[in-house]
């Protein structure tokens, strides 16, 4: 008698569908952010509050506004980079996706500190926050003063 003969096939077979499911399954779960990441993104950002609302001036940011962007994410020689429409910035991979930082002038002593933070949701889609604090230079004291700040959250499709 074979030993597949003492088995039954009904665990044999919950076994393979099991094994099966787990293989789709942790595909897109085990994706590689420096594999994944990089390429053009579809993004799609909602505003989600800012200090700088004005209900009186209709170009004022407002909670829900929503802005389409084109990302391009590229491995750069430090790690990842990515281009928008608002310029470059560099960053680096984390477990489940990338993290970007930067501060830019933005001209006349204002500063924008820019933190975006990515995460892989499989290796076509991703979402995230963007949080843009704005600083100004104090021209007597040379101290730095926050002016205000942005917080968006955003998804994005490869294309």
């Amino acid at each position: 008698m074979r030993l597949n003969d003492k088995l039954p096939s009904i665990p044999y077979h919950l076994f393979l569908a099991a094994l099966m499911a787990t293989l789709l399954c942790c595909g897109q779960v085990c994706a590689s952010p420096a594999q994944d990441l990089p390429g053009t993104w579809n993004v799609v950002a909602q505003l989600v509050t800012s200090t700088t609302e004005n209900p009186n001036d209709p170009y004022a940011p407002k909670p829900g506004m929503t802005k389409p962007d084109t990302w391009s994410i590229y491995n750069g020689d430090a790690g990842p980079v990515l281009r928008g429409s608002s310029g470059s910035i560099a960053g680096q991979y984390t477990e489940k996706g990338a993290v970007f930082e930067g501060t830019y002038p933005l001209g006349s002593g204002v500063y924008v500190a820019v933190m975006i933070e990515c995460f892989m949701n499989g290796s076509s889609s991703m979402y995230g926050t963007n949080e843009n604090d704005y600083w100004g230079t104090n021209t007597v004291t040379g101290e730095m003063i926050k002016l205000g700040m942005e917080s968006w959250k955003f998804r994005a499709k490869k294309q």
